[in-house]
């Protein structure tokens, strides 16, 4: 187990952009590695930002550098971001985009250090293109976003549930996943809501 700053102990600045100051923070609290949320920019920069929209509602990936920096002058480069870190902690990049993917799986085949790297994303052909475009670096599968709503949150489980369950063997394994989960909920009623809410991602993790 180990113990990851979220979005470079930044996630309630804005945007979720880490300055060289939440950095610094990162590296006193003692933390097994740092998650960095990435984006990329019209002009193809790969920028550490958690949310891939800025407040007027326009795209990180439809604005230019030059213009970000205007509103968000604290915001780093991945570059700017790992010289920064130099090494003193394993990096997890967050990759929020299909052209951020690309830009990174190019960034890595300048470098000699990938062992300090490793990669994360719910959307698995991303991580099959780093599987070949960056073939050391190791790959972790996220969970998916839910949504924030209640209401998003039920659509986007259902949505999945019909993906992953739509077939024989799907509905015997949802089957059998909610015959332990009943017969639990009395005894151990977290653990049994944990069984229940994992029936969506249960092929993707290592175990149950």
């Amino acid at each position: 187990m180990q113990v990851i700053g979220h979005a470079g102990l930044a996630v309630e600045a804005n945007g979720g952009s880490p300055t060289g100051a939440h950095l610094d923070q990162a590296l006193v609290t003692d933390v097994d590695r740092l998650e960095l949320d990435i984006c990329s920019t019209a002009d193809s920069e790969l920028v550490v930002r958690h949310d891939g929209c800025r407040r007027d509602g326009r795209l990180i990936a439809d604005v230019e550098m030059a213009e970000l920096r205007c509103s968000d002058p604290g915001i780093l480069t991945v570059d700017e971001a790992v010289e920064h870190l130099d090494g003193r902690v394993p990096i997890l990049f967050d990759i929020t985009t299909a052209r951020a993917a690309q830009l990174l799986g190019l960034w890595f085949r300048g470098r000699s250090d990938l062992d300090d790297f490793a990669t994360c994303t719910e959307n698995v052909p991303w991580l099959l293109h780093l599987r070949f475009a960056a073939p050391s670096v190791a790959r972790w599968p996220s969970f998916p976003d839910i949504g924030g709503s209640r209401s998003d949150r039920a659509h986007r489980v259902v949505a999945g549930l019909w993906r992953s369950h739509a077939s024989l063997d799907g509905l015997r394994r949802g089957a059998a996943d909610v015959s332990r989960a009943a017969l639990q909920v009395r005894r151990a009623p977290r653990d049994s809501l944990s069984r229940l809410g994992g029936l969506l991602w249960r092929e993707r993790l290592p175990q149950e």
